[in-house]
């Protein structure tokens, strides 16, 4: 597209809409990581690969926090669409107290493992939580 202005005429390119544009059929997503540093502390972090991430934790190479504070452990990680989305997460989880923090990995790490158990033999509904209720119970009195 051809515009005019002050100083004469300059060609202004612009990109078309249409349903995904920007994004391509192999682009990855993005994902927000908490690690756990030795020292319990844990670390708010974004990637678009989370292994190579890890690795790089690890190695010490990644950030001045976690170097630190080796090793670490990856105790949750979370899909966004967009590094935009991604950031905002990122943000979002580290305004979080340390409580909601481990309350929202926990309740992830329950997820993963049910959705991991088989059907048959696996406790469900009410009398479950009556299970765990009583076995917490029976398990404070010794």
């Amino acid at each position: 597209m051809v515009q005019k202005g002050r100083g004469g005429t300059y060609l202004k390119l612009m990109a078309t809409r249409r349903p995904g544009f920007g994004a391509r059929a192999n682009d990855t997503f993005w994902f927000v990581y908490v690690l756990r540093c030795k020292d319990e502390s844990l670390y708010t972090g974004i990637t678009k690969d989370i292994s190579r991430r890890c690795e790089q934790h690890q190695k010490g190479i990644a950030s001045k926090y976690t170097r630190s504070r080796l090793p670490v452990k990856l105790v949750y990680q979370e899909p966004q669409r967009n590094q935009s989305l991604a950031l905002k997460r990122e943000a979002a989880i580290k305004a979080m107290t340390r409580k909601q923090k481990l309350a929202m990995i926990r309740l992830q790490k329950r997820r993963t493992t049910t959705a991991a158990l088989p059907l048959s033999g696996v406790a469900t509904g009410r009398s479950a939580r009556r299970e765990e209720t009583r076995d917490e119970h029976t398990t404070r009195g010794r």
